[in-house]
């Protein structure tokens, strides 16, 4: 107790000693809080972008689904000879084509949006570990002035 008493004395005797403008200098900058603020920021907005994708496919799966449940084509297959089953398959489909590019677009834009938040996600954890290796090495390294 007495050797954790007489280093906190020993610290407290080192900051009192040292000027505003030398305690300042040790201090980390708000330099790393406004970078992780901005992570932070620029996270939420990514996570609130890729929400809005992902509703927005299910939105499009849906309506897809009702579409194709609503599709019937069997009139169509009985007067069609079953030579021309292959092409009246082809011609139908291509109606589902702008709803199925929606759809592959939604995914394009989720895998750019999950890129983007694994960045940001890296810049975030980085200037977290900066801001505590700053920390540290502001604790291990002040100038050791003594009061005589």
């Amino acid at each position: 107790l007495r050797s954790l008493v007489g280093s906190e004395m020993c610290i407290r005797d080192r900051l009192f000693s040292l000027r505003k403008a030398e305690i300042i200098q040790w201090l980390p900058s708000d330099t790393s809080n406004n970078l992780k603020s901005q992570s932070v920021d620029n996270l939420r907005a990514l996570l609130k972008k890729l929400d809005t994708v992902v509703h927005t496919r299910e939105i499009l799966l849906t309506t897809f689904k009702e579409q194709m449940n609503k599709d019937d084509i069997s009139r169509k297959m009985m007067d069609t000879p079953e030579s021309g089953y292959e092409q009246l398959f082809n011609v139908e489909l291509l109606k589902y084509d702008d709803i199925m590019t929606k759809i592959r677009n939604t995914f394009e834009e989720q895998n750019k949006l999950l890129a983007l938040i694994m960045d940001e996600n890296s810049r975030f954890v980085q200037s977290q570990q900066v801001n505590a290796q700053t920390v540290s090495y502001t604790h291990l390294t002040l100038p050791t002035k003594r009061i005589v």
